[in-house]
C-alpha cells in the first residue's frame, strides 16, 4: 500500500508542476 501512495503522491505532484508551467 504504500507503494499506492507514493505513486499517488508523485502523480499530484507531476500535475501541480504541469499546471504551474501551463500557467
Amino acid at each position: 500500500m504504500s507503494l499506492v501512495i507514493t505513486l499517488q503522491h508523485y502523480c499530484i505532484q507531476t500535475r501541480g508542476v504541469t499546471l504551474h508551467l501551463f500557467v
